[in-house]
């Protein structure tokens, strides 16, 4: 049976790179993607973690595969880690599975995805599928459902999306002043407030990651994502450090097998009530603003004694 490719996108963290690879195993997928960014300068922690993971991968990938493995000489920073190693999934493949070394999948996560990767593979409105759902009290009634956020905590996509996406965000500053949130998103403004905010410091890079890029191009293109009935995606790094998110949301959800036949969604549209829940959670609007409004009024008042 050919399965789905697997990319895994890896740095200095071996403790987690073995249990990701035995995890891959229980899938066995025919071809294997490995993109590593390279040691910081003169950092000498890094060199050996890197040298660990390279004797697992050794060790552990035991099954018949075809391998592509990409060690950096330098570190290259995890933005542009991140497209290389999309870069070099894409470039050979028109679909694929996509995990990061702190991610940790059940089983039916790579079912999951190779049959919807298949099912959804010429539906353009369709860009990603995600293995991750934080929302535990709203039940889905199907075996997933539709949002517009992309969520990628162990995730899935085709070469189609990939053509499509902006990482520079050229046409952002057109899209800010034409207040593009507003007039064609129709977004609240306390929504707008946080993520216009975010999306600049994106163009800018003044922040290092990647993802804000994918929210922005996902919603400029207005496209959606699968999200399954169940978080079928743990993360290892969070379940580490007990880290919570946003106002205090928390982060430790375990996984839950997920049941075959799939069950699809009887009407296809993007599940509003879901992302409401979703977006309170993550990303309460209005704690933020305030909290920045107050911040910037107690600047004022602070350099006027100064």
């Amino acid at each position: 049976m050919k399965k789905t490719p697997v990319l895994l996108i890896l740095f200095n963290r071996p403790k987690y790179t073995t249990l990701l690879i035995r995890k891959i195993k229980t899938y066995s997928p025919n071809k294997l993607y490995i993109h590593c960014d390279g040691p910081r300068e003169w950092n000498q922690f890094d060199i050996k973690k890197l040298n660990k993971i390279k004797n697992i991968i050794k060790k552990e990938i035991s099954w018949k595969c075809k391998k592509k493995i990409i060690f950096q000489k330098k570190n290259i920073g995890l933005r542009k880690s991140v497209i290389a190693a999309l870069n070099l999934l894409f470039s050979n493949e028109t679909k694929g599975i996509i995990l990061e070394d702190s991610m940790l999948p059940n089983k039916s996560f790579f079912d999951f995805c190779h049959e919807l990767l298949i099912k959804y593979k010429k539906n353009k409105k369709i860009s990603m599928i995600s293995g991750f759902n934080p929302v535990t009290d709203y039940k889905i009634a199907r075996s997933y459902t539709f949002s517009e956020y992309p969520v990628i905590w162990g995730w899935a996509s085709w070469r189609r999306s990939w053509r499509i996406f902006d990482w520079e965000m050229n046409n952002w500053p057109q899209n800010m002043k034409a207040k593009w949130m507003k007039r064609k998103l129709k977004k609240t403004f306390f929504f707008r407030f946080y993520w216009e905010k975010i999306f600049q410091d994106a163009f800018l890079k003044k922040n290092k990651t990647w993802d804000y890029n994918l929210v922005y191009s996902n919603w400029f293109h207005k496209t959606w994502t699968i999200i399954p009935k169940y978080n079928l995606v743990e993360n290892q790094d969070i379940n580490d450090q007990i880290t919570t998110h946003k106002n205090n949301f928390n982060l430790k959800i375990k996984k839950k097998k997920l049941k075959f036949p799939l069950e699809h969604p009887r009407r296809f549209l993007v599940n509003s009530d879901y992302d409401k829940i979703f977006y309170k959670k993550f990303y309460n609007f209005k704690f933020f603003f305030f909290n920045i409004f107050f911040a910037r009024i107690f600047k004022n008042l602070l350099s006027k004694f100064i």
